[in-house]
């Protein structure tokens, strides 16, 4: 049931910016907002209380500085509330000088699995300008008649990174943010009510496998590379 109250809790929460990311130029006068259940769940609603963001922070780090991981990718993935848990942390990671300094050249990688939205229009500026920065990268993996990821918890929420879309006829797009929306995907009786499967990491597995063959010669690096899937981005 706390995975479920941090869901329902869909009121807009503000996130301060990062040294870094003001250093990037974004505008220290506009608010970034985020869902406010997935901020309470990850970074706690009150300084005193746990906060797994620094907890997990904390870890990476010592990690890092011990030596063990140097080279090594930094990837944070999730599915349904995880994964916009994972989106959330891998902007405030993207966002730390700390762990930007381990990673040297290499981007944070966030790899998220019917994620809800995450935040709001300003949110989702921030977010590009790590991307442009070459300090995040991000693959949203959504499944056509999946509800989640299409319901939008405010008017201003927006997704944010690359949207791999998967159908059910072994067909998949790519598309910067995906901006699919709940009537795109309308079908005759609104089958997602009765199948609510399509949420399910089995049938995201399953429709993976299906176009596996024709996006195995993909990195992430040569999606965000190709204008024709990244045209939003660059604009």
């Amino acid at each position: 049931m706390g995975d479920w109250g941090a869901n329902l809790k869909y009121f807009k929460e503000p996130l301060n910016p990062s040294d870094s990311l003001l250093e990037l130029g974004f505008d220290e006068n506009k608010k970034i907002r985020v869902h406010g259940g997935f901020k309470e769940y990850l970074m706690g609603s009150h300084p005193s209380h746990d906060c797994k963001y620094k907890d997990i922070k904390g870890e990476l780090v010592e990690l890092y500085t011990s030596g063990e991981c140097n080279g090594y990718d930094l990837i944070v993935t999730g599915h349904s509330l995880g994964g916009a848990l994972s989106t959330l942390m891998s902007f405030q990671l993207a966002s730390s000088g700390t762990i930007s300094k381990h990673l040297g050249n290499k981007p944070l990688v966030n790899i998220s699995f019917a994620s809800p939205y995450v935040g709001g229009e300003v949110f989702g500026e921030a977010f590009k300008m790590l991307e442009k920065a070459g300090k995040l990268q991000h693959i949203r993996v959504s499944n056509e008649n999946d509800i989640v990821p299409v319901l939008v918890a405010m008017p201003d929420f927006r997704h944010v990174g690359i949207n791999l879309h998967l159908d059910d006829a072994k067909d998949y797009a790519l598309e910067y943010q995906g901006k699919r929306s709940l009537w795109w995907q309308w079908t005759p009786f609104f089958p997602w009510l009765a199948n609510l499967s399509n949420h399910g990491l089995e049938e995201y597995d399953t429709r993976f496998k299906k176009v596996k063959t024709a996006i195995r010669h993909m990195t992430i690096n040569d999606v965000y590379g190709n204008s024709s899937i990244t045209k939003d981005f660059i604009e």
